[in-house]
């Protein structure tokens, strides 16, 4: 679950808020905070992340 969204940050200019819920990046189900974290390490600066989030019941 996202718990804040920087400012200005990518996330927040893709439109995440607090509250949603990863649930797949790059078609791989999240299933804990550290596959988030490993999936934006491992992805070049300035690359666009393809991720599922569940908000308010719906994805």
């Amino acid at each position: 679950m996202i718990v804040d969204v920087a400012r200005n940050s990518p996330a927040a200019k893709a439109g995440l808020r607090p509250g949603d819920i990863i649930t797949q990046i790059k078609g791989v189900i999240i299933q804990n905070a550290e596959q988030v974290q490993d999936q934006v390490e491992v992805t070049p600066l300035g690359n666009t992340i393809p991720i599922q989030v569940q908000r308010d019941g719906s994805t």
